[in-house]
C-alpha cells in the first residue's frame, strides 16, 4: 500500500498545484525531475505482475478485434454525423503522434501502478482493474465526457495487460480511440478535450468575465469601462487590486490590439472578399486565426492599420486620462472612418459608424480574464507592464 500511494497522487498533485499557473523559468522542470525520478525509483521497486489466467487466444483475439470493431465505427459515425473530422491534417498528426502520448500514459500508469495495484487486490485482478480505471477517470475530473470513456477504456485495457497483452497494443488502441473523439466528437461535446485545471478554468472563465462585466453597468462604452472591467476582475484573477498606473498601461497595450481587431473584420468581411479577393488573388481570409498569425503579409497590413494615424489628432490611445470618454469615442469613430476608406475604399454612413460598439465583446473580456489567470503569479508579485497582440490575443 506505501508502494501504491505516491503513484499518481504526487504527480496529480504538481499537475494541480504548479503548471496551471505562470510561475518563473524553470518550474516545470524543476517539479518534473523529482516527479520521474520517483516513478524510475518505483519502477524499479514494482512488484513481479506475473500474468494472470489467461483465456484461450482465438477467443481473446475476438473480444479484442470485435470490441475495437465495434467502438471505432461508432465513434467515427457519431463524429461524422456531428461535422467532425474537419481537419484531416491534424486527424492524421494525431494517428501518428497520439500512439506515442497513449504509450507514455500507459507506462506511467500501468507500468507502475499495476503491479502494486495487483498485488494489493490479491485474488481478485477484476478489484485491481477496477481501481486503475477509477484512478485514470479520476485523472480527466472534471471532464464527465472523458472520465466515462477513459474509464471505461482503462477497465478493458487493464484486463488485457494482466493477460499479457504488451503495452505498445493497448498505445496503438487507445492512439487510434482519442484520435477519433478529439477530431471527431464536437468540442463542446468534450469541453475541447480539457481535464484538470484547464478544464477547470475553461468553465470559471465565463462567470468571472460576467460577474466583472456586471460590476460595471452603467459605465460608458469605451476605455472608462475597460478599465472598470480590469479593475473588477483583478480581486478574484490575481488576488490583489489593480493599481491607477496598471489600468492605465492595459489600455495602452489594449487599444492597439483592438484596432487591430477592427481591422481584422474588415478584411474578413464578405464586402471585402466580394469586391476585392477575386481580382486581387487572395484567397479569403480564415476568420478565427488570430490576424498575427496569418500568413504574410496579412500581420504586416494589419498591424500598420492598427496603429495610430498621426493625421488624425483625436486618433490617440492614451485617452483615458488626458482626453476622457468623450475624445476616445472620436478616436474609436475616426479608426472605423479610415478603415471603411483605406480597406473597402468608400466612405461610412453615419448609422454604419455607429453601428460598431466600443465596448469590449464577451470573447474579449474572457480573454482578458484568462490573461490574469495565466498570468496572476507574476502579477501578484509585480505590477503589470506592457503585452504585445501577439500575446493578448484578442478575438472578435
Amino acid at each position: 500500500l506505501a508502494g501504491a500511494l505516491p503513484w499518481p497522487a504526487l504527480p496529480l498533485a504538481g499537475t494541480w498545484l504548479l503548471l496551471p499557473a505562470a510561475g518563473p523559468p524553470g518550474t516545470g522542470v524543476l517539479w518534473l525531475a523529482p516527479i520521474l525520478a520517483l516513478g524510475a525509483w518505483l519502477w524499479h521497486l514494482r512488484p513481479p505482475a506475473a500474468p494472470g489466467p489467461a483465456a484461450p487466444r482465438r477467443r481473446r483475439g475476438r473480444a479484442w478485434w470485435g470490441g475495437h470493431a465495434v467502438a471505432f465505427p461508432l465513434l467515427a459515425a457519431a463524429g461524422w454525423l456531428a461535422g467532425g473530422f474537419a481537419d484531416w491534417r491534424a486527424v492524421l498528426v494525431s494517428l501518428l503522434l497520439y500512439p506515442l502520448y497513449a504509450l507514455l500514459q500507459l507506462a506511467l500508469i500501468l507500468g507502475i501502478s499495476w503491479p502494486w495495484l495487483r498485488r494489493l487486490a490479491g485474488p481478485r485482478p477484476l478489484l485491481a482493474a477496477a481501481t486503475i480505471s477509477l484512478l485514470f477517470a479520476l485523472v480527466h475530473w472534471p471532464n464527465p465526457v472523458l472520465m466515462a470513456l477513459t474509464g471505461l477504456g482503462m477497465l478493458v485495457w487493464a484486463r488485457e495487460y494482466h493477460r499479457g497483452r504488451p503495452l505498445w497494443q493497448l498505445a496503438i488502441s487507445m492512439g487510434l480511440l482519442a484520435t477519433v473523439v478529439a477530431q471527431g466528437l464536437p468540442d463542446p461535446w468534450t469541453e475541447h478535450m480539457r481535464a484538470g485545471p484547464g478544464a477547470v478554468r475553461q468553465r470559471a472563465v465565463p462567470a468571472m468575465a460576467a460577474a466583472a462585466h456586471a460590476a460595471t453597468a452603467g459605465r460608458p462604452a469605451g476605455p472608462v469601462r475597460a478599465r472598470a472591467f480590469l479593475a473588477a476582475a483583478y480581486p478574484a484573477a490575481v488576488g490583489r487590486q489593480a493599481t491607477a498606473a496598471e489600468l492605465d498601461r492595459w489600455w495602452r497595450s489594449l487599444w492597439p490590439c483592438r484596432r487591430a481587431v477592427l481591422a481584422w473584420r474588415f478584411f474578413v468581411s464578405p464586402e471585402y472578399q466580394r469586391k476585392f479577393g477575386a481580382p486581387a488573388g487572395e484567397a479569403a481570409l480564415p476568420g478565427d486565426v488570430h490576424w498575427t498569425r496569418l500568413p504574410a503579409p496579412w500581420p504586416g497590413r494589419i498591424g500598420t492599420l492598427a496603429r495610430s494615424d498621426p493625421l488624425a489628432a483625436t486618433d490617440r490611445h492614451a485617452t483615458v486620462a488626458a482626453d476622457g470618454p468623450d475624445a476616445a469615442h472620436r478616436a474609436w469613430q475616426a479608426h472605423l472612418r479610415r478603415l471603411y476608406r483605406e480597406i473597402l475604399r468608400r466612405e461610412p454612413a453615419p448609422a454604419e459608424v455607429s453601428a460598431w460598439s466600443p465596448a469590449l465583446s464577451p470573447r474579449q473580456q474572457q480573454r482578458l480574464v484568462e490573461i490574469l489567470l495565466e498570468r496572476r503569479r507574476a502579477l501578484a508579485d509585480a505590477p503589470f507592464d506592457t503585452l504585445g497582440c501577439a500575446e493578448m490575443l484578442l478575438h472578435h
